[in-house]
């Protein structure tokens, strides 16, 4: 994991949007496509995705298709390992992950996440609520697409102090609940001797 940083901070451009799952229909990768094309056109908004998958073509020429002509770009990144995830977050400012699938545990992608300051919307679906605590939106386990629209919404226009209470929220979240050094550490103090 990485957490040596929070994500760096930028202002001013396009809101950053991050994925990172693989792209099956459980996943629902496609609902994002079809929450950024509901967004106002004064939304300026760059998404990554990082997972390959077999609905991957699908939702490539969705994309292509629903979001032409709107104030939106994205990046398929497809299968990338994930000490390249780590150093994507550590060199880009990422305004927001998303996640909307409609089954999981509790989402390493997630928790990776965190680890750098990064405010999430997620599904409440199984183990998620845990990690979101003041630090981004619990959608519906099945929100439509105008739900996932309106809380990205929500984070674009949101003040800028705001954003970075969410920003150290999602740190002290990783760093309480999710951080192996720190919790190894706790695990061993507690032994019976």
């Amino acid at each position: 994991n990485g957490g040596n940083s929070l994500n760096p901070s930028m202002r001013g451009r396009v809101f950053e949007l991050v994925s990172c799952s693989s792209v099956i229909e459980l996943k629902r990768v496609e609902l994002v496509v079809y929450a950024l094309n509901r967004l106002d056109n004064n939304i300026k908004v760059h998404w990554t995705h990082f997972g390959d998958g077999e609905r991957m073509s699908y939702v490539k020429e969705l994309a292509a298709k629903v979001l032409r002509g709107k104030n939106i770009t994205y990046s398929f990144m497809g299968y990338v390992r994930n000490e390249s995830i780590i150093s994507y977050y550590k060199e880009n400012h990422i305004d927001c992950f998303v996640i909307t699938s409609s089954n999981e545990g509790l989402p390493v992608s997630i928790m990776e996440a965190l680890s750098f300051g990064i405010p999430v919307i997620a599904t409440d679906v199984g183990g998620v609520r845990e990690a979101i605590e003041g630090n981004g939106i619990l959608l519906l386990a099945y929100p439509d697409e105008n739900e996932v629209a309106k809380a990205i919404t929500k984070l674009y226009w949101m003040p800028d102090e705001e954003k970075e209470v969410m920003r150290q929220r999602s740190y002290e979240i990783w760093k309480q609940k999710f951080d192996a050094d720190s919790n190894a550490r706790k695990f061993v103090s507690e032994l019976p001797i």
